[in-house]
């Protein structure tokens, strides 16, 4: 069970992008419309699907799961106009 919102908090490097990646994916794969913002782009590869190797193959057969790679429907925007996607305004005030 989801809320509409809730924090994702904690130190450098300890999957905080990589759990909102997977709880996004999971969404995504439902229907569910899903709006994630990454300052570092790092979650933009949801849209392409993966490769298997024998590392994820192995896993997936140790755990009992077929893996089928998927890509999941995105839109990027480009805050400000700078960088590729669609172009949004910011209209905060700087001081």
């Amino acid at each position: 069970m989801l809320n509409r919102h809730g924090p994702v908090a904690g130190a450098t490097g300890t999957g905080k992008t990589r759990t909102l990646r997977l709880i996004a994916e999971r969404l995504a794969a439902q229907g569910v419309p899903v709006f994630l913002a990454d300052v570092e782009a790092d979650p933009s590869g949801i849209s392409a699907p993966g490769a298997a190797n024998g590392l994820v193959r192995g896993r997936a057969a140790e755990v009992g799961r077929k893996w089928t790679a998927t890509g999941f429907p995105a839109e990027f925007y480009a805050l400000g106009g700078l960088g590729h996607g669609i172009p949004l305004r910011d209209s905060s005030r700087r001081s």
